[in-house]
C-alpha cells in the first residue's frame, strides 16, 4: 500500500509525496475470485475510512486527541496492508474494518464538532476522548491478533522442525 503509505507521509509531513493513495491490490491467486472482490471492496471502504478519521487531526484543537488519532490511523493501516498481502485475513479484520474503524472516524468527527462549540458539554466530549481510548484498545488488538496468527504459523513451522531433527538425531 505504497500509495496509502505516502498518503500519511503528506498528511503528517513525515516527507514530499505526491501521488494519491493507491488502491488496494489483492493477489487473486491466494484465495477465490469471488472472495478477493469482497477484499477488494471492504479494503477500498475501509482506505476512505481511514482517511476520513486521518483528515480530522487537522481540525482538532488536542494534542493528545490528535497523536491519539494518529496512531489510530497507523493501526488501521497495518491491517490494511496485511489484508492486502493475505487477503485470507479479511475474515479475522472484517469487523474491524466494516465497523469499528468508520465508527472511529465518526467520533473523532465528533470530537471535532464538540470543539467548536463555544461550550461544549464537558461530560461528552470526555466520554468521546474516552471512546477514542477503548477504540485505540481495539485497534491494537487487532494487529495483534494479525500477528498472532504470524507467530502461530512459525510456531508450527518450530514443532515440525523439532519433531523432525528428533527422528532424524535419534541414536
Amino acid at each position: 500500500m505504497g500509495g496509502f503509505w505516502a498518503f500519511l507521509q503528506r498528511l503528517f509531513g513525515f516527507g514530499a509525496a505526491k501521488s494519491a493513495p493507491a488502491l488496494p491490490q489483492i493477489d487473486g491467486a491466494k484465495i477465490a475470485s469471488g472472495r478477493a472482490r469482497v477484499a477488494h471492496k471492504v479494503l477500498m471502504d475501509a482506505v476512505t475510512e481511514n482517511q476520513r478519521l486521518l483528515l480530522t487531526r487537522r481540525a482538532l484543537k488536542n494534542d493528545e486527541v490528535k497523536d491519539r488519532i494518529g496512531k489510530l490511523g497507523l493501526y488501521a493501516n497495518k491491517i490494511m496492508e496485511k489484508v492486502e498481502v493475505e487477503p485470507q485475513n479479511l475474515t479475522t479484520v472484517q469487523r474491524f474494518l466494516i465497523y469499528y474503524l468508520p465508527r472511529a472516524a465518526d467520533v473523532a468527527e465528533s470530537i471535532v464538532q464538540l470543539e467548536r462549540l463555544v461550550r461544549p458539554d464537558p461530560d461528552r466530549l470526555a466520554r468521546s476522548i474516552a471512546m477514542l481510548g477503548k477504540l485505540e484498545q481495539a485497534f491494537a488488538h487487532y494487529v495483534d491478533t494479525l500477528d498472532d496468527e504470524d507467530h502461530a504459523a512459525l510456531d508450527i513451522e518450530l514443532d515440525l522442525l523439532d519433531r523432525s531433527l528428533k527422528e532424524d538425531l535419534r541414536p
